[in-house]
């Protein structure tokens, strides 16, 4: 059933993806999450190339770890 299936038959071409940038501190990313409810956040580099994903329980664990939010980055 889903070899027949192609990702414009099921993909939201209206629905706004969110992404992070590779340079993303930490504290940026867990406000992200908070704001937008999503899932999985695509990661760009600068040439807006996608290079990674993550998801919002990838970043739980450290979501009030302040000491961490201005070390870590969403690059891979």
């Amino acid at each position: 059933l889903l070899q027949s299936l192609r990702v414009r038959d099921v993909f939201e071409s209206e629905r706004k993806i969110t992404h992070v940038r590779v340079n993303t501190p930490l504290a940026e990313v867990v406000q992200t999450i908070a704001r937008t409810h999503d899932d999985y956040y695509p990661v760009l580099d600068d040439d807006d190339r996608f290079v990674g994903i993550f998801s919002a329980h990838d970043v739980r664990e450290f979501t009030f770890d302040e000491a961490v939010h201005q070390l870590a980055i969403a690059a891979l």
